[in-house]
């Protein structure tokens, strides 16, 4: 079953002058089924990160449908969590880890020993037992987005969104939080859209990748990804993966060097 549709959507962005426009997306069409993990890598500023507002109904298209769950996104936006790159400015540094990661429950007014209940349960998902009475300010980078992903899952949401979420780590740090969510996806099955720059990210976390053009960004590539859940690093030096790896990077290549000598 069809989780999210897209039928021809597009975005343009208007400038003050007539030709100021930005055709940011063109005829997007494309689905995800429900319990997918659908990465998404394209060159930079084809409209990755516009397309996840747009699912999340924080943007609204200039044509086409977006549907979540056969609604509008207007009418769905309580069942899609959205989860930022820049994860300092979506926690709230005067609310412990356990405020911050109940702070969604408190606003749909749940009683607060069973905001609290959830919160506990959702901290020690993502591995973060023991810093409940914590800040933001005491958290290495990649605690604080296991903060930031806790604060999704408790609102329980049908749809997860995530925008670059680990372009701040470090590379061993992000590598870790590669495997721990694999980990728990494999768990939860929650349909989850990832937009990323890094292609072996991609790969490694995704049931499916999809991959966009240069601006006007719209699918040009979609690759099934068949290995088992949950994922340990070592895939990452299986001829398969590598093969693939190689292949969507050649792909991405061709379009950057396209743009670069005035063919797209």
């Amino acid at each position: 079953m069809a989780k999210i549709i897209l039928k021809g959507v597009s975005k343009v962005f208007h400038g003050n002058n007539a030709g100021d426009s930005v055709i940011a997306l063109e005829n997007l069409n494309f689905e995800v089924e429900e319990g997918e993990f659908v990465s998404i890598v394209g060159p930079s500023g084809c409209g990755k990160t516009t397309l996840l507002y747009l699912i999340a109904g924080l943007e609204s298209p200039t044509s086409g449908t977006i549907l979540v769950d056969e609604k509008n996104v207007d009418e769905s936006k309580k069942e899609t969590g959205f989860i930022f790159q820049e994860v300092d400015r979506t926690l709230f540094p005067w609310l412990t880890v356990l405020r911050n990661v109940a702070f969604g429950l408190e606003l749909r007014d749940f009683p607060k020993e069973k905001r609290e209940e959830i919160a506990h349960k959702q901290i020690s998902q993502v591995g973060l037992n023991g810093f409940e009475v914590k800040y933001p300010y005491q958290l290495s980078g990649g605690m604080k987005q296991k903060v930031a992903l806790a604060r999704v899952l408790a609102l329980d949401p049908e749809v997860i969104l995530m925008d670059e979420p680990f372009a701040s780590l470090d590379a061993q740090t992000r590598l870790i939080f590669q495997s721990d969510l694999s980990m728990l996806w494999s768990r939860m099955k929650k349909t989850v859209v990832l937009v990323t720059h890094d292609i072996e990210e991609a790969i490694f976390l995704g049931t499916r990748v999809l991959v966009m053009s240069a601006r006007p960004g719209t699918i040009s590539e979609s690759h099934r990804i068949d290995f088992p859940y949950p994922r340990k690093h070592e895939l990452r030096m299986s001829p398969e993966f590598v093969s693939l790896k190689l292949k969507i990077f050649n792909s991405l290549q061709n379009m950057v060097q396209g743009v670069t000598n005035g063919k797209v």
